[in-house]
């Protein structure tokens, strides 16, 4: 088994924007993952997490978790 390889928010942000891409050709989840070498659960999970939000704006995003989690110890 591979191991987890982490990514950017921007590089999700890119990667999602190539899926929509993918997607309006006709391709399914399946392919769309592999062509992006991730797991169709990976990718249906960016989807919830990231939605529509530019790089910027997922990277906000991640700094305000890692704040909130701070602060809840």
């Amino acid at each position: 088994m591979a191991g987890k390889k982490r990514h950017s928010a921007k590089k999700i942000v890119r990667k999602l924007h190539r899926a929509d891409e993918l997607a309006a050709k006709g391709e399914s989840g399946e392919e769309i993952a592999t062509g992006l070498e991730v797991s169709a659960v990976t990718l249906y999970d960016w989807r919830r997490r990231y939605g529509v939000m530019d790089g910027d704006a997922a990277n906000e995003l991640n700094e305000m978790r890692d704040q909130n989690s701070l602060l809840k110890r």
